[in-house]
């Protein structure tokens, strides 16, 4: 195949000033165009290998092991810490500020105590959330810590059957809220403004662990932990206080629970988060809402009237993100298909017909630009590589190359259709690669080797997405040299009059309203089976003459300084811009501005900020031994003027 003759370099349309890649292409596509659906096949097989990898891909969403650089000592002493002291408690918090500014009235404390009861009534069917999550791969085993019927706490529950779900804390249910301080006899009908604010005074002057008669409760808490802006006199009483922290620990078991989370905490978290309002809607489906617990099956959720509640649950960052990430799809498929269509009317314009349109291209693209990113995360995923939340751009980077691949090649496949009207498919197909495929192979190669090159951070997230992000970039290249140029070389065998004459496109009307009426060039359209034929003939191509007629503006004096002005101006935008930037994260800003989980953050932030807590680990060291080591190391702590 190798055009050693002037006549073969004629057809290829270089000369001596054309290397060995042009002469490369040009002999790979001949080839191509000589055994199209041997390479189409090869292709699939391609696919099939490396899309195998996805049945073993995991996700990583640990932010210490997405973030944190290889090797840090930091995650060792992660390690140690969770496997010593296992962390089995997840706090479901939130924030209760009332909307008359009386976060101690006594009818506000009366109707947060009765969301605290519903709250407390909730009783989770275990067995039907096993049932219902049960993977037949799993053990028996490891669902027994699940079954039976769970609440936050059982004292709350006459059935001796219902068990304790709550984390414990010096042998009490973990529940933090100003309820706390009031006994389970407390006359909360008789209770006014002013009697509130003398029991509460009563309790915050008593001493740690002493029984308190006014409330009939131990005193085992302060006040400033759940109460924000607490107000008090000269004489120690409490005045008031501007907002409410209601908080419940609960057992964490998702280790236990092979790879599913905990049943039992989500199931319970949708009923509370409803019954506080926060969701508009019941988060259950309906078809286990009454099935997983005790809800009456109602679909609405109503939240108190006095109060605006915010709130921070175990399955809120998850239900936030589904939704967020559900909107995102949908707008990611919007763009999709947009691109798509674009790519639909320029690769084969209204001004062509059935013949000559490229419809059956677009969908060869179209699945390229689909099956290269779940390639690139096979292929990842057999050398060990694990999905972070940053694998979701991966679409948008093969869509914007695959398409832009695609317009490459149909564009110099037609430009020698109409260029050389007597030369055979496989010198067209073989000429086609030879002017365009270098820029197909150049613009892959770079955007590959600068993921390549990212490979090499130390950070995981960013090593992992550009490792997959490569992988995707080289199976959009191979893809499109293989199947989408054997599909062009189909399509070229299918609008050349042979035998059998030309035949048309696939299109959705009739076949009578597709054919051709007769063998016809390129440059003589016959109209679309779209529209009526006499409507779509002529050449119409708007973007080239568009582009053509600002290329001759541009050329023009005006043109060359406002281009050079523009350019100065964004230049000037760009660097002032850049002085400008500054490094911050907050977690809020993943959140929609008005989600309850958003709110919290902020309320929190206002009302209960308390700064970083800290805990400092030791390792295989006697404590008695040494003791003194100890003493020295609590000393420092203290001194600093930060910590307190």
């Amino acid at each position: 195949l190798s055009p050693t003759t002037d006549r073969k370099r004629a057809v290829m349309g270089v000369d001596d000033h054309h290397g060995r890649l042009e002469v490369m292409l040009y002999n790979y596509g001949v080839l191509v165009a000589r055994r199209p659906w041997t390479f189409i096949v090869l292709s699939i097989a391609l696919i099939g290998a490396s899309a195998s990898g996805l049945g073993t891909f995991e996700d990583e969403i640990r932010p210490f092991n997405l973030w944190v650089p290889s090797g840090a000592i930091s995650l060792d002493q992660v390690a140690y810490i969770s496997e010593t002291w296992p962390s089995d408690g997840t706090l479901a918090m939130s924030v209760w500020v009332p909307k008359d500014g009386k976060a101690l009235g006594a009818d506000n404390l009366r109707e947060m105590r009765s969301y605290d009861q519903q709250i407390r009534s909730i009783v989770v069917n275990g067995d039907a959330v096993v049932a219902d999550k049960r993977d037949p791969n799993e053990p028996d085993e490891i669902y027994g810590p699940f079954s039976g019927s769970w609440a936050f706490d059982a004292a709350d529950h006459s059935s001796e059957s219902v068990k304790s779900r709550c984390a414990t804390r010096g042998g009490r249910c973990d529940a933090q809220s100003i309820l706390g301080a009031f006994g389970p006899d407390y006359d909360w009908a008789a209770a006014d403004d002013a009697k509130i604010l003398r029991d509460i005074s009563a309790f915050h002057q008593a001493p740690e662990g002493e029984l308190v008669p006014e409330t009939g409760s131990r005193k085992v808490f302060d006040l400033q932990r759940v109460v924000a802006e607490l107000a008090t006199n000269e004489a120690g009483n409490v005045t008031g206080g501007r907002a409410l922290w209601l908080a419940y620990g609960l057992q964490q078991r998702e280790a236990d629970f092979g790879e599913f989370e905990d049943g039992v905490n989500t199931a319970w978290d949708a009923d509370a988060l409803c019954v506080m309002g926060m969701e508009e809607t019941h988060r259950t489906a309906e078809g286990f809402r009454g099935k997983h617990t005790n809800w009456d099956g109602s679909e609405s959720c109503s939240g108190p009237s006095r109060f605006a509640v915010s709130a921070l649950h175990s399955r809120s960052l998850d239900d936030l993100f589904g939704d967020v990430i559900s909107s995102d799809v949908t707008s990611f498929f919007i763009a999709v298909a947009l691109v798509i269509t674009y790519m639909f009317v320029m690769i084969g314009p209204p001004g062509r017909d059935s013949v000559h349109g490229m419809i059956g291209l677009g969908l060869v693209a179209s699945a390229i630009v689909g099956v290269s990113g779940i390639c690139g995360f096979g292929l990842a995923s057999h050398i060990g590589v694990k999905n972070n939340p940053l694998g979701g751009f991966i679409r948008f980077l093969v869509l914007g190359l695959g398409v832009d691949d695609a317009f490459v090649i149909t564009a110099e496949f037609v430009r020698h259709k109409r260029n050389k009207k007597t030369a055979s498919n496989e010198e067209l197909i073989g000429d086609t690669l030879a002017t365009g495929g270098g820029s197909v192979f150049l613009t892959s190669f770079t955007d590959a080797a600068a993921f390549g090159i990212g490979a090499s951070s130390q950070l995981p997230a960013l090593r992992d997405f550009c490792i997959m992000a490569a992988f995707a970039v080289a199976m959009t290249w191979i893809l499109m040299m293989t199947m989408f140029i054997a599909s062009v070389a189909l399509h070229g065998r299918r609008t050349t009059a042979g035998d059998v004459g030309q035949r048309y496109d696939g299109c959705p009307l009739p076949i009578s309203a597709c054919t051709a009426k007769k063998v016809h060039d390129i440059e003589d359209p016959q109209g679309c089976c779209m529209l009526p034929a006499k409507g779509c003939t002529g050449r119409l191509e708007p973007l080239p003459d568009a582009l053509e007629a600002a290329a001759r503006v541009v050329l023009t004096t005006p043109g060359k300084i406002a281009t050079i002005t523009i350019f100065l101006g964004v230049l000037v935008l760009g660097v002032i811009g850049l002085t400008q930037l500054y490094v911050d994260w907050k977690l809020e800003w993943y959140f929609p501005d008005d989600s309850y989980v958003a709110s919290f953050l902020e309320d929190n932030e206002k009302f209960f900020a308390s700064g970083t807590s800290y805990n400092i680990h030791t390792a295989n060291a006697d404590i008695h031994d040494r003791r003194g080591q100890y003493q020295e190391l609590a000393a420092y702590t203290n001194s600093l003027v930060f910590i307190r």
